[in-house]
């Protein structure tokens, strides 16, 4: 049996909780919406899962909204699956057909073709995001939905700055292609302990059998501990990065 069948029992006082926590994560993630009109009448939304605590709190957040707010709009799961070793496309799929969600799995074998010398972050990601690129087009879908909160989007911004000299970060919705496809990441005001307690209580699968084999020495997890070391010192750094990428002084 595997994770993904096993059944959930819940006591009533962790549903409360449980409820409460969701509800609090839904709500700032409807803001992000509104704040930055992610989502209109008709959009046709893929949802980029990957099979980490963010994506499925994005996808169950997501459809999850899709119920009470105003604008109509379409949902599909889809999952780029590149060949990695163990990588468990089978146990997300049979999850998808669980919980009744429209999905696509796309497989390329990159994996065994490429200089396993060469492989990284920026090689996975790179291939990763043109591939889903040209899926979610060729499915007719023109949003793509991203699960990066904000955690993600002030550790690019300082790798940008460290390693490439560069003030650049994520935004949380982002056009590209002259509009054909447009970005969105409607968790882009959440904290990622935040993310991965609801993940917890909620009991949703986390693809355990999967590590990826850079994730503890690459520049992002220097980074991460950066940050960390800043929160020590002051508790709001990590919020502080973020809004000041909302108030720049031209003058200075």
């Amino acid at each position: 049996m595997t994770k993904f069948e096993q059944p959930i029992s819940v006591k009533p006082k962790r549903r409360k909780l449980q409820n409460r926590l969701f509800d609090q994560v839904s709500r700032r993630a409807g803001k992000a919406i509104v704040d930055y009109n992610m989502l209109a009448n008709g959009d046709k939304v893929a949802i980029a899962l990957s099979g980490g605590k963010d994506s499925f709190a994005l996808l169950n957040i997501l459809r999850h909204r899709q119920a009470f707010i105003p604008v109509r709009f379409d949902l599909m799961a889809v999952c780029v699956d590149l060949g990695f070793p163990n990588f468990p496309t089978g146990s997300i799929e049979r999850y998808l057909k669980k919980m009744g969600i429209a999905y696509h799995i796309e497989r390329r074998d990159l994996y065994s073709k490429s200089y396993q010398s060469g492989l990284g972050c920026f090689w996975c990601s790179w291939n990763r995001r043109k591939i889903l690129f040209q899926t979610a087009q060729r499915l007719g879908c023109h949003k793509i939905a991203l699960g990066h909160h904000l955690d993600d989007i002030i550790e690019t911004l300082l790798l940008n700055m460290l390693f490439h000299a560069q003030i650049a970060a994520m935004r949380p919705i982002q056009e590209l292609f002259n509009g054909k496809i447009t970005l969105i990441r409607p968790l882009a005001y959440e904290r990622e302990d935040t993310l991965a307690k609801l993940v917890r209580i909620e009991d949703w699968p986390l693809l355990d059998s999967f590590h990826c084999p850079y994730g503890n020495r690459s520049q992002r997890m220097f980074v991460k501990m950066l940050i960390q070391q800043m929160e020590k010192k002051n508790p709001d750094a990590a919020v502080n990065i973020f809004r000041s990428l909302m108030n720049v002084n031209p003058g200075y």
